[in-house]
């Protein structure tokens, strides 16, 4: 036997990174929901929003 230590993945880092992954995808899933909504549900309103927007000249 030699004292070279085991280089695999133990059972306790591998759920780690399972934990990991599903948090990072999670993430995402809700920032591109969050995107979705802005965009494509609620894009008419914010647009006709946005086309209010202007500068004003004030005369003094």
């Amino acid at each position: 036997m030699s004292n070279i230590p085991e280089t695999g993945r133990t059972q306790r880092v591998q759920i780690r990174l399972i934990v990991i992954q599903v948090l990072v995808f999670s993430l995402l899933l809700t920032l591109g929901g969050r995107l979705w909504y802005l965009q494509i549900r609620n894009g008419d309103e914010y647009t006709a929003e946005a086309a209010g927007n202007g500068v004003q000249q004030v005369v003094q």
